[in-house]
């Protein structure tokens, strides 16, 4: 997903000369959710 959003602002670098601001942060809550998630159903809680 990250990798997604840095292609695309570096497209848009290319296109339009101005960067973009590309938030990590959503990418990490995701991925401390799905791992909770993840262990929850592990031990069938």
């Amino acid at each position: 997903m990250m990798a997604f959003g840095m292609v695309a602002a570096l497209l848009a670098a290319k296109r339009g000369g101005e960067g973009q601001v590309i938030d990590g942060a959503v990418t990490d809550g995701a991925a401390l959710l799905t791992g909770m998630i993840c262990g929850f159903r592990a031990t069938d809680g």
